[in-house]
């Protein structure tokens, strides 16, 4: 019954433990990047930059700072990036996460510009954001309104951080529409046109300047005042036909803005909506709740695809679910081949679900989270757990041998290798204990490993001492009965 009822409860609470890829790992790093309108001068930017500097060097604000690397206008934009490096976080009070909150909410004062602060990743590798949601389709216009309104909804979910889109509007440019049939009949080509835009603009360079053993190039252009409105760009000689013709005769010229970047995927437009995560908040979890949340976006012919950290997760625990069902499947071939019968081994199979059992308790209490790393430990445990129900249900076969009752040899089995069970228990719980207690750089990606292998042996241990007995006398029994009931029906069929 106890068995039994702890199964239950781990099946109903199964759910609700925070799940994700790959258990955080407090790197000592954080990241914030600094977006200001398009258009905007570098002269801004490192306006907005040195704040940040001055608020993240002062030991005051920030006493576990080690050293701060900036980056403004590299990518050829008025944006910027800061690399802040933390002293290591065992000379440090407080996590990453809650370093990179203080800045954040320092950099929520500073107006006109959108600065994301998130501790840096570590272990997750090259799936970008933990949660990135891309929607595919051929509609620019209806992707990034779908993605807009996707994105206010997603920043309404409890525990996102830094809620943004893949979609970015560049800088105002000049856009000029030739009109091919009035072009053609002043006899002016796109190629002149495009020619004198171009020299007129930009400038033309086929002039040189030397000196001894030097040159350089003469840029003729147009003077600035007089390529400053769209008007003075309309009035641009572009070529002559019985007289000037102007870029305004054969082309709409209007200010408009682009996209700086257009992404595709399976040859189809695409703009994803990503965001971080807050502390103490796991991917799998927050992401069911954005599910709940966008079931109703209409979305028509945009496709919608889970990818970044979600997919690799959902991949890598199918995959640990199909090796954890082998090796329970390998794991009863072998025995049912040792044992000689089908019966003990099913008997010693219900000690793995007591195993599952304890990894649960002990990540629940610990307040660990279900990873890859947690179900490596879980498959681990299939292979540990077997020997405590092996060495119970085998030594009592050996006395049933001898002549012993039923009940007598489990009644001696049980004390006679209780020893030797709490010897290979303990002898691997304490040689997983450093791990389980480590507190270094990194030491967050092992940890749930052995804590789920050390809460699985000790529950397993004094459950499957009480629960094995039990099974094996009720299977045994069963196994009796039916072979009475089955001879008896022989025998009356075959007199």
């Amino acid at each position: 019954v106890v068995g039994c009822a702890a199964l239950a409860v781990t099946a109903l609470t199964y759910r609700q433990l925070p799940f994700e890829m790959m258990p955080r790992i407090d790197q000592g790093i954080i990241n914030v990047d600094v977006e200001l309108p398009a258009g905007s001068s570098l002269a801004a930017t490192d306006a907005v930059v040195r704040r940040l500097e001055s608020f993240i060097m002062d030991k005051k604000n920030i006493p576990e700072l080690d050293s701060v690397f900036s980056d403004v206008g590299s990518s050829g934009s008025a944006n910027a990036s800061l690399r802040v490096l933390l002293v290591d976080k065992l000379e440090r009070k407080r996590s990453d996460l809650e370093i990179a909150e203080a800045i954040g909410k320092f950099a929520r004062t500073i107006p006109g510009a959108t600065i994301k602060t998130a501790a840096a990743e570590g272990e997750k590798g090259p799936a970008g954001k933990p949660i990135s949601i891309e929607l595919s389709g051929n509609d620019m216009t209806k992707l990034v309104r779908v993605a807009e309104e996707m994105k206010r909804r997603v920043a309404e979910v409890e525990g996102t951080l830094n809620v943004d889109t893949t979609w970015r509007v560049g800088k105002p440019e000049l856009r000029v529409e030739i009109d091919r049939d009035r072009a053609a009949d002043r006899g002016v080509t796109t190629w002149q046109i495009a020619s004198a835009l171009r020299a007129s603009l930009a400038g033309d360079t086929s002039s040189k300047y030397r000196e001894g053993s030097d040159q350089y190039d003469i840029r003729v252009r147009l003077r600035e005042k007089d390529r400053q409105q769209v008007d003075d760009i309309s009035h641009l000689v572009v070529g002559y036909d019985k007289g000037p013709v102007y870029l305004g005769d054969v082309a709409k010229v209007s200010l408009s803005t682009g996209p700086t970047k257009i992404e595709r995927k399976n040859r189809q437009r695409m703009v994803a909506v990503e965001c971080d995560l807050k502390r103490g908040y796991a991917e799998g979890n927050v992401l069911q709740v954005i599910k709940k949340k966008i079931a109703d976006l209409p979305l028509g012919n945009i496709s919608l695809h889970y990818s970044g950290e979600t997919e690799m997760r959902q991949e890598s625990f199918g995959n640990a679910g199909q090796a954890l069902m082998l090796s329970v499947v390998l794991i009863y071939i072998l025995m049912a081949a040792l044992f000689e019968g089908y019966l003990s081994p099913l008997i010693i199979m219900f000690a793995l679900p007591m195993a599952l059992v304890g990894a649960l308790i002990a990540i629940i209490v610990t307040g660990k989270s279900l990873s890859i790393v947690t179900l490596i430990g879980i498959i681990m445990l299939m292979g540990l757990v077997g020997k405590n129900a092996i060495l119970l249900v085998d030594y009592t076969n050996t006395l049933r041998s001898r002549g012993h009752t039923r009940r007598d040899a489990l009644l001696e089995a049980g004390p006679t290798r209780l020893r030797p069970i709490l010897m290979t228990t303990f002898a691997m719980v304490f040689g997983m204990a450093p791990v389980a207690f480590a507190a270094a750089r990194g030491s967050e990606l092992r940890q749930p490993m052995a804590i789920a292998v050390i809460g699985g042996l000790l529950v397993s241990t004094l459950l499957t001492l009480l629960v094995i007995p039990v099974l094996y006398t009720v299977f045994d029994s069963a196994a009796e009965r039916f072979t009475q009931a089955l001879r008896s029906v022989l025998d009356r069929v075959f007199p």
